[in-house]
C-alpha cells in the first residue's frame, strides 16, 4: 500500500501565503475564512488578517474579553469629550497606533494618558466643528513625541488661521493633512 501525500498539503513558505493572502480585500471575510481552512500553514495568517478589525460597540464586550485591549493598535472613538468610559478604556490600550476621534476632542487627561504609553504616531480628528486652537494645542502636546501625523478629515472652522498657528503643529509633528473642511 503507497502512502500518498495530502492534496491540500501546503509546501508553500509562510511568507508566500501572506503575499497571497495580503492580495485578498480585508473587507471579503469569506475568503478569509476559507482560506484559513485551506492548510495549517494557511490558518495564522488568514486569522491574523480575518480579526484585524472588530467593532466592540458596547462596553459589557470588554468586560467579558478585556484581553482584546492590548491587542488595539487603531482605537476609533465617538465618545463625548468627557466620557469616563473613554478614560476606562485608554488605561488598557497600551499598543495603540493610531487614534481616529468623532465629532468631538478627548480630553487633556485622556490624550496624556495615552501619552505616556508612548506609541501614538497618529491622530484623525473627524467632523469637528469650531475646534478650539488652545485645546487641540494641549492634545497634541499631550500626546508626546510620538506623534508624528495629524488628519483633520470634514473640519468646519471660522478661524481657519488658527490651524496654522505655531502651538496647533508641536515640533514634532512632521504632516498635519487636512481634508474635505469647510473654512469660513
Amino acid at each position: 500500500m503507497s502512502t500518498t501525500a495530502d492534496p491540500w498539503q501546503t509546501v508553500l513558505p509562510v511568507e508566500l501565503v501572506e503575499m497571497i493572502l495580503q492580495g485578498i480585500d480585508l473587507i471579503d471575510k469569506r475568503t478569509l475564512s476559507a482560506c484559513a481552512l485551506i492548510a495549517k500553514v494557511w490558518t495564522l495568517p488568514s486569522q491574523i488578517l480575518l480579526y484585524r478589525r472588530i467593532a466592540i460597540t458596547a462596553s459589557s464586550s470588554l468586560c467579558v474579553s478585556p484581553y482584546l485591549l492590548r491587542y488595539t493598535r487603531h482605537l476609533i472613538t465617538a465618545h463625548s469629550s468627557g466620557s469616563a468610559s473613554l478614560d476606562a478604556l485608554v488605561m488598557h490600550t497600551l499598543n495603540v497606533e493610531h487614534i481616529t476621534v468623532i465629532s468631538s476632542l478627548i480630553p487633556q487627561h485622556t490624550a496624556k494618558i495615552l501619552g505616556s504609553h508612548g506609541r501614538v504616531s497618529s491622530i484623525t480628528l473627524k467632523a469637528l466643528v469650531n475646534p478650539s486652537s488652545q485645546h487641540l494645542s494641549a492634545i497634541l502636546s499631550a500626546l508626546g513625541p510620538s506623534l508624528r501625523r495629524v488628519h483633520f478629515v470634514g473640519l468646519k472652522s471660522s478661524e481657519s488661521a488658527a490651524l496654522r498657528e505655531p502651538a496647533v503643529q508641536p515640533l514634532h509633528v512632521e504632516t498635519v493633512d487636512i481634508i474635505e473642511c469647510d473654512l469660513n
